[in-house]
């Protein structure tokens, strides 16, 4: 007579509802002997210039949604800034998107946004990012990598040379071609741009 064996694997989830909340955080900087700024963003981002001698930051998550079962992680990691300092550069990576594995049903989503105030004499390279919007003049700007570049109110008067390379599209005050675009003025400003699509509004005569 054959004996069977029956072996009974149970699995207990433990089932809950996370609902959204959103999320805060701040850094500031004094530049100390820093002379470049590199950003790793993964949001939407504006740069903007100061007249003084220290970089603010902030960073906000609008989160929607709930989440209804398992998740992993469990919870959200710390909302934060991340730095480190390798020579004169101070390198910036600013708050990351949550996306959790789930197991269950969720329309958990997370827009974040950042806003760098940086001194305008500082050379700002911005390695990696999303979306980016440049709100005035910098000395020395360049973005290497970025699914959208926008650039307000530039004129000859204000930069030495701006170089745009858009993979997909280039929008000079609303009209729409791709490639490369070059600005040569009288001004101090260096500007170069690479990203998927590049909007530029130029300051008129």
């Amino acid at each position: 007579m054959k004996k069977q064996f029956l072996f009974t694997a149970t699995l207990v989830v433990a089932t809950y509802v996370s609902m959204a909340s959103d999320y805060q955080c701040n850094f500031s900087q004094p530049l100390d002997n820093f002379r470049v700024l590199v950003i790793e963003s993964s949001g939407e981002l504006s740069i903007i210039p100061n007249q003084g001698t220290a970089i603010e930051a902030t960073s906000n998550a609008a989160c929607h949604g709930t989440v209804k079962g398992w998740q992993f992680p469990a919870s959200r990691p710390v909302f934060e800034f991340i730095h480190y300092v390798s020579g004169d550069t101070l390198h910036l990576v600013t708050p990351q998107g949550y996306s959790p594995a789930v197991l269950g049903f969720s329309n958990y989503t997370e827009q974040i946004s950042s806003t760098l105030s940086v001194p305008e004499n500082m050379t700002v390279i911005v390695k990696k990012a999303n979306v980016v919007s440049v709100n005035g003049i910098f000395e020395n700007l360049s973005v290497v990598a970025a699914r959208q570049v926008s650039l307000s109110v530039i004129s000859k008067e204000m930069v030495q040379s701006l170089t745009c390379i858009a993979q997909d599209q280039l929008v000079i005050d609303q009209q729409s071609t791709r490639g490369r675009y070059e600005l040569h003025g009288t001004g101090k400003a260096v500007y170069q741009l690479q990203a998927d699509k590049i909007v530029l509004t130029l300051q008129k005569p």
